[in-house]
C-alpha cells in the first residue's frame, strides 16, 4: 500500500448518488439491501484515482467488471456514509471481498509514504524500515487482513508486473502508473539497474558476461 491522494467529488455525483441514497434512508431506515446507487459513482472513481486499487496499488481494468466502490467505513455499520464520495475507495473487487467490514486496515487516505514496504524477489509486503515500534503493528495488520502476502494471486500479481518490467515489456513510467507501489519500492531500494538479473540472471550495468 502507498498513500492515496485524495480526489474531490464530481460535480454530478450529489444528484446521481448522494442525493438519491439519502432518500432511500429516509423512506427505507432499517431496508436491507441498500439500494446500491454508489455503483453509479464507480466510473468517476475509477478515473479519479487512475484506474488504481486502493490496497493491491495495482491497475484494475473497468470493462471486466474486477473494478469496485469500497466503502472504508462497511455501510452495515454506519448506513449514513454508504452514499459518501469521502467514504469511497476503489478497489479490485477481490480485495474489496477479503476487507469485507473488517475495521481494523489502515486507510489509504491516512498512512504515509513509507509505511509499506516490498521483499525482492520474494514479492513480499512488510512494514517499512523506518516505521515505528507503534506503527509496526497496525501495518502489519492490515497486510494481514488483505492477505496481501497469503493469497498467492496477488503475489503472483505482483511477480508479473515485476517479470514485464524487467524484460522490457513496460517502460518504468508505465509500471509507475499501473503499479505505482512497485515502481516506488524499485526506485526507494535503488534496484532498477540491477533487477533483471535479480529475476532474470541477466547482467547488470557494467558487468560482464
Amino acid at each position: 500500500m502507498i498513500p492515496v491522494q485524495y480526489q474531490p467529488e464530481p460535480l454530478s455525483f450529489d444528484a446521481r448518488v448522494r442525493v438519491r441514497g439519502k432518500k432511500f434512508l429516509a423512506e427505507y431506515a432499517n431496508s436491507e439491501p441498500l439500494s446500491q446507487y454508489w455503483r453509479r459513482a464507480l466510473p468517476d472513481l475509477w478515473t479519479a484515482y487512475g484506474g488504481v486499487c486502493a490496497y493491491s496499488c495495482h491497475w484494475i481494468p473497468l470493462d471486466v467488471g474486477s473494478a469496485s466502490v469500497d466503502h472504508f467505513i462497511p455501510k452495515s455499520k454506519v448506513r449514513s456514509l454508504a452514499y459518501e464520495w469521502d467514504n469511497f475507495r476503489l478497489a479490485a473487487a477481490k480485495l474489496n471481498a477479503i476487507k469485507g467490514n473488517y475495521t481494523d486496515i489502515l486507510d489509504p487516505f491516512k498512512i504515509e509514504k513509507g509505511w509499506f514496504a516490498l521483499v525482492f524477489p520474494g514479492m513480499l509486503v512488510i512494514p517499512g524500515p523506518s516505521v515505528t515500534e507503534e506503527q509496526q503493528a497496525p501495518i502489519q495488520r492490515s497486510i494481514d487482513r488483505l492477505k496481501l502476502n497469503k493469497d498467492e494471486v496477488l503475489v503472483n500479481s505482483r511477480l508479473n508486473w515485476v517479470l514485464s518490467y524487467c524484460e522490457q515489456q513496460v517502460s518504468f513510467e508505465f509500471l509507475g502508473r499501473r503499479a505505482p507501489f512497485i515502481a516506488a519500492e524499485i526506485e526507494r531500494q535503488n534496484l532498477k539497474d540491477t533487477l533483471a538479473h535479480m529475476f532474470l540472471r541477466k547482467p547488470t550495468k557494467g558487468q560482464l558476461l
